[in-house]
């Protein structure tokens, strides 16, 4: 779900290999959380309204055997009612031991097959009073309190080439791994990335895809067995010889095979 919402600003995600589904092929994405605002990862705290999550009452099996969940639907069709939903699914770049976190009050309304009744009461109502101490938590305002947006909303930096996730490769096979995803998405961080599924390599310091070396690409492509570099200078432009990762050039010192 937090992948679903990655963006430049957060929540930043990874690949994993956990399993999510029958198929080996359904392995989550995992989101970062972190105290210190390392690695660019600038998400320090996270809040999930369980219960809407779990809102499967209204699954319909049709004649063909095949189950529709109308929750889920309406959150695809409209993605805000999850990803700007600040009571339902919320990221906070700055909380601390008295802040409370986004809730509906009064609580949402659901239709009998589950889905929100007003979706606009989804993006509008939520709030972070402190319940216990007044008699109406929000009092009729909108989420986007003062007291939020004076917050100070710490800055994203690029990998710290220093830290091991900078100097770590990630071999798969898996189709869930993609190089390509990696490398363009601006919500992604984690370490560079080979897909053979793909047949291409990102390389997270500088977030170019390179080819696989192969018999018919034989240069200016990255070789999985060297886990290196071969540069045909002749092929590249001056940018990709300006910005050519000196740990994609063999110094990688840890290599995971998923």
């Amino acid at each position: 779900m937090g992948y679903k919402c990655a963006a430049a600003t957060g929540p930043y995600f990874a690949n994993s290999v956990t399993q999510t589904g029958s198929d080996p092929e359904d392995q989550s994405k995992c989101i970062w959380i972190d105290g210190d605002d390392t690695n660019g990862i600038t998400t320090q705290g996270f809040s999930l309204h369980i219960v809407d999550f779990g809102r499967t009452d209204g699954a319909v099996t049709n004649g063909g055997g095949q189950t529709t969940n109308p929750v889920a639907e309406q959150w695809n069709n409209n993605t805000d009612l999850l990803c700007k939903a600040p009571g339902r699914m919320n990221f906070y770049n700055a909380f601390g031991p008295d802040d409370f976190p986004i809730i509906y009050q009064p609580p949402l309304e659901y239709n009998p097959d589950g889905t929100d009744q007003d979706p606009n009461a989804v993006l509008h109502t939520g709030c972070d009073d402190d319940p216990e101490l007044i008699v109406s938590p929000c009092g009729g305002s909108d989420y986007r309190k003062s007291k939020r947006n004076a917050q100070a909303t710490r800055q994203a930096r690029g990998l710290n080439s220093s830290t091991p996730m900078a100097s770590t490769l990630v071999h798969s096979n898996s189709s869930a791994h993609s190089a390509e995803e990696s490398c363009s998405h601006p919500g992604y961080i984690g370490p560079s990335l080979v897909s053979y599924h793909e047949g291409t390599f990102c390389d997270m310091a500088t977030r170019i895809v390179w080819p696989l070396c192969s018999d018919t690409v034989p240069s200016g492509c990255f070789d999985p067995n060297a886990n290196k570099l071969v540069l045909d200078q002749k092929g590249l432009n001056s940018t990709h010889i300006d910005l050519l990762n000196p740990s994609g050039n063999g110094n990688f010192t840890h290599i995971v095979h998923w």
